[in-house]
């Protein structure tokens, strides 16, 4: 009987574990492709945060810059060959503007995104190079 017993315990505490790990993760929400970013909307029972990254067009590859969020301007930093992402702790209920830049490439703008109660909220952009011409 008590072998019985240990079992249901184990079966429902793995189960319970199953549970509580399924609802701690991040639920994919949103997810908006255009040719020059992406943005993902996921719901986390973290913090509310903004994610930030910049890519080369053609080649995908990360590159740095800088992005200006609301008129404060903010730099990628470059760590051990490659940059890293901007995140940002963000008030929930707010709007951003955010610009990306580039040396050489055209700057991308995304007006107005709106930010919500615990979203996780990451952004790719893809920036093209300028047609310099001599």
């Amino acid at each position: 009987m008590k072998d019985i017993q240990r079992v249901v315990l184990k079966a429902l505490s793995v189960s319970l574990l199953l549970t509580y790990y399924c609802c701690k993760t991040p639920k994919k929400i949103v997810k908006e492709d255009t040719n020059h970013f992406t943005i993902e909307r996921l719901k986390s029972n973290g913090n509310t945060s903004l994610t930030l990254e910049a890519y080369d067009y053609n080649s995908k590859e990360k590159i740095g810059g800088y992005v200006e969020i609301n008129n404060v301007y903010v730099n990628f930093k470059y760590l051990e060959n490659h940059f890293l992402p901007i995140v940002l702790d963000v008030k929930a209920e707010n709007s951003f503007n955010i610009l990306f830049h580039f040396v050489g490439s055209k700057s991308l703008k995304i007006n107005k995104l709106k930010v919500f109660e615990k979203d996780s909220i990451i952004i790719k952009a893809y920036l093209q190079n300028e047609n310099i011409v001599d």
